[in-house]
């Protein structure tokens, strides 16, 4: 297995590791313009000039071939989004490709590359993320709940100015705040901390990350972690069973100290129970909420949109992010403006057609299959984000990055859900975080 953690980082090196960790936050921005968009020109920058003499780019005979095809069909049903779809829908069309085409050349520059240090630092980036907006979340949850202080809105819209005072800063709802870290949606926090959960090996940080998943209030990143976990206790249940006693007790009092060490202000101990409960609640009891049921009709529709669909579009789809317009009934319909259907696999399925959905799950699985031979447990991420997005449309741009690195990464034999250790211990003690950072890990 390959090892980065003692090697010394270039300038280069740090590049990708700062554009991994602001991809994951979008509010962060200049001009404007989010700093992940502006980190994806400084790599096509970096690309021109190291082409010809770094030996970054692939050898073409390693790409995989449903993924080129993919990227042919998603083409192909934007371009043809252009002549068949309404101008509303049309909006924004060339940011979206420019975007687009830039994540397809990160693939084919790194996935059959052997200088895979360079994608490794953008898997760590995004981990120092997911560190620093875990506690920016728990700073977010204790100032609204106490003083409905609006963090967000005061640093990125009062202070730096990087939105404008009419954009939404935080993801507010009539029952508070649902946590989103540095983004105006949940649902961009939730894959965020189930990666950090899962990546994180320091035990306190891992527990920090799973009451995350609770306190929230996103449904999405509950589920995701849930999933994770469920699935890590059937593959593991002997081990797990054996070193119970031990192993249990321990999380037991950790977990309990963590949680009245965040609850014991005044006031929160009641308001995190009844958010841990709600978020609960809406899970169990999802034909009795709104958003729920509006999922499950993504699905209970496919039968009848297939049927009224022309041929052309049930196989390669109505462009990238133009999958809400088989759904005119729903809300999110009723503003007017384009808008995707919140859900992965239906998001593809009308985005880029049967075709590109078929594709694009072959690429996936296969992928998954490739860092299952390696390591179980890691492969397991992976299944637990498809699960998220059954829920939510969690595929972000930064999300297509990480999973291609790490895609890249395992193809070269590069453990990196076991090979974080030092990345860890030096962003905690950044931090001023010392709970027993060389203790216990898992």
């Amino acid at each position: 297995m390959q090892s980065y953690c003692s090697e010394k980082r270039t300038n280069l090196d740090y590049l990708m590791l700062l554009w991994g960790c602001v991809s994951a936050m979008p509010i962060v921005s200049f001009m404007h313009i989010t700093v992940f968009v502006w980190g994806m020109f400084a790599f096509l920058f970096f690309l021109t000039f190291s082409i010809f003499n770094k030996g970054y780019i692939s050898d073409l005979k390693t790409l995989e071939f449903s993924y080129i095809l993919f990227f042919a069909v998603s083409v192909l049903s934007s371009i043809y989004s252009l002549i068949s779809l309404p101008s509303v829908w049309l909006e924004g069309w060339g940011n979206r490709m420019i975007q687009y085409i830039i994540c397809f050349i990160f693939y084919i520059t790194f996935i059959g590359s052997r200088k895979t240090k360079l994608v490794k630092n953008f898997v760590d980036g995004v981990f120092i993320s997911a560190v620093i907006q875990l506690f920016w979340g728990y700073a977010q949850y204790i100032l609204y709940t106490i003083a409905k202080v609006d963090l967000n809105r005061v640093v990125f819209v009062n202070l730096l100015h990087m939105l404008r005072s009419g954009d939404t800063a935080s993801h507010l709802t009539d029952g508070g705040i649902k946590v989103s870290g540095m983004c105006w949606n949940a649902g961009n926090f939730a894959p965020l901390v189930l990666f950090g959960f899962v990546y994180a090996k320091n035990i306190y940080l891992k527990v920090l990350f799973l009451i995350m998943a609770l306190l929230c209030g996103s449904r999405t990143a509950l589920i995701g972690v849930g999933t994770y976990l469920a699935l890590l206790v059937i593959i593991h249940f002997k081990s797990i069973y054996q070193k119970a006693k031990k192993k249990v007790v321990s999380i037991i009092v950790i977990s309990l100290g963590l949680i009245i060490c965040v609850v014991s202000f005044s006031g929160l101990i009641v308001s995190y129970i009844d958010k841990v409960q709600e978020t609960l609640y809406s899970i169990i009891n999802y034909t009795e909420n709104g958003s729920s049921m509006t999922h499950l009709g993504y699905f209970l529709e496919i039968p009848q949109i297939l049927k009224h669909n022309s041929i052309l579009h049930n196989l390669i789809g109505y462009g990238h992010g133009c999958s809400g317009i088989v759904y005119p009934k729903y809300p999110n319909a009723l503003s007017g403006e384009r808008w995707t259907a919140e859900c992965d696999p239906v998001n593809y399925l009308w985005s880029y057609g049967i075709i590109g959905f078929a594709l694009y799950y072959v690429w996936l699985v296969r992928n998954i299959l490739n860092v299952k031979r390696i390591n179980k447990d890691a492969s397991l991420f992976f299944v637990a984000f498809m699960v998220e997005g059954l829920g939510y449309n969690v595929t972000w741009d930064w999300m297509k990055l990480l999973m291609i690195s790490l895609f890249v990464l395992y193809r070269n034999r590069c453990d990196v859900f076991t090979d974080n250790n030092e990345l860890e211990s030096k962003v905690l003690t950044s931090l001023g975080i010392h709970f027993g950072i060389s203790g216990v890990h898992v």
